[in-house]
């Protein structure tokens, strides 16, 4: 177990009242929940970098292949499918007007 220093913090009224009841609910002390926030804050600022290991088992990644479309070329042409229309999708160049069907023109810088 860590040897810990002892400190005193300053909380809203607010703040108090949400820690003392996640505390409360999950059974844990405040304590535990701050030094936990603490955790979380610093990997997150040191940009904390995965292992092989939780990289594999994370299940963010197992949404990838869900959306299977079976176009081979649909993650490099997905505007074509989003937003043109089917006589227009076999054309390499924009549709007339410069602008996909449903879309917006693209707004120009000035000069």
């Amino acid at each position: 177990m860590p040897k810990y220093i002892v400190t005193n913090i300053r909380f809203s009224e607010d703040e108090h009242k949400r820690l003392k009841y996640e505390a409360l609910k999950e059974n844990r002390s405040i304590a535990d929940i701050v030094r936990e926030a603490v955790d979380i804050y610093f990997a997150d600022r040191e940009g904390k970098r995965l292992t092989e290991a939780e990289l594999a088992n994370d299940p963010f990644f197992d949404v990838i292949g869900v959306g299977e479309s079976g176009i081979p070329d649909n993650a490099v042409r997905h505007d074509v499918a989003l937003y043109w229309s089917k006589s227009e999708a076999g054309r390499d160049d924009k549709p007339e007007g410069g602008r996909a069907r449903g879309g917006r023109a693209r707004k120009r810088g000035r000069d």
